[in-house]
Order: structure tokens, then sequence, then C-alpha cells
């Protein structure tokens, strides 16, 4: 895999994290029971009147519907998912934080968040070439622990097994054989002359 393409997956990557509305953090408060007593006068209008209908050709619930479906088309697939994460596992293998935020905001940038160069002026406080050499660096650094990974994958082939003869026999066994030879055993040469 090459630079272009890694930089294509941050970019899918911003995407993914752009369009899905999931907020990250404790889910926001939807409706709390407050004691709050109401009087009359809040309470007024609050009841159906008799000549109150619904238009037979209004639908209420049409738009929540259709923000419900617009929700679930922009969300990601599963595999896109799994790609977010495995991205932010060769994020994590870049050293320097610096260089992983500029490829951060590189990649936001690439799909119409913050522009690149107010995020370094403003943010990081550098300029833009060295925000884009520590894009680059960062990229440079994915690409050779890639290339490094793909590397050892295609040598582990020739791995040779380890040898099946036991190197460690039974204690019993060696004592047995040295007995036989006319040797001492382990326990005799260590008991006592």
């Amino acid at each position: 895999m090459n630079i272009g393409e890694i930089a294509e997956r941050f970019i899918r990557a911003a995407e993914i994290e752009r369009a899905s509305h999931e907020h990250v953090g404790p889910a926001a408060l939807r409706a709390q029971l407050l004691p709050y007593v109401h009087t009359y006068t809040d309470k007024l209008g609050w009841r159906k009147e008799v000549g109150d209908k619904l238009d037979p050709k209004a639908d209420p619930l049409a738009e929540e519907r259709t923000a419900f479906w617009d929700r679930i088309v922009t969300m990601p697939s599963a595999q896109e998912l799994s790609e977010h994460e495995v991205l932010h596992e060769w994020l994590l293998a870049v050293g320097n934080e610096k260089e992983r935020r500029a490829l951060l905001a590189w990649a936001r940038s690439q799909v119409g968040g913050k522009s690149f160069r107010s995020w370094c002026f403003k943010v990081e406080g550098i300029h833009p070439n060295t925000g884009r050499d520590r894009k680059n660096r960062a990229l440079q650094q994915i690409a050779a622990i890639l290339a490094r990974r793909t590397s050892q994958n295609s040598e582990s082939a020739e791995i040779r097994l380890l040898h099946h003869t036991h190197e460690i026999r039974d204690v019993r066994l060696r004592s047995r054989k040295m007995r036989a030879n006319g040797t001492a055993s382990i326990r005799g040469s260590h008991m006592g002359a």
C-alpha cells in the first residue's frame, strides 16, 4: 500500500466521522421529571377541543420518518467501522503526537472541515508548510510500518519448524543409562562419600 492509498483511507475515515451524528460521551438528557407543580393557567389549552382533528392528508410522523432513514443511509457499514479502527491503530504507531494531529487535521480539511491552513496558524501556531511536513512524515511512517508488516508476513512461509527431538529427557531415563554405563547416578554422586 502506497502513501496515496493510506491518505485516501484517512480521508474516508474523516468522511465517516463527519457523517455520523453520534455524540461521543454521555447521552444527552432527553426527558426529566422535575418537581414542578402546574397551575390551572398553565394547563389551559392542554386538552383537545371538540373540533380538533388532524388533516387526513397530513402525516404527523413524516418528518421523523425521513430523518430516521436519512440517518440510516449515512451510517457507516461494519466493514468501514473496522477499517476505521485499523486507522486508529496506524495512528498510534506514529511516534510523534504533533504529526498525528497534523494528519488528522489534514484529513478533516479534505472533507470540508476547518481549512488546514487556518488549523496550522490558529490551533498549532505553525506555518502550513510545517504542518504539511508533519502530515507527510506521519504518512511515511505508516507506510514504512505497513511495508515491514507485509515483508514479515511474506517471509513466514520460509521459517522452518523447530526440531521434534527432545533435548531435555526424563531424569529417570538418564540415571538408568548412567547406571548401565557404570557411572554413578545423580543421587549417588550428591549423597555422599
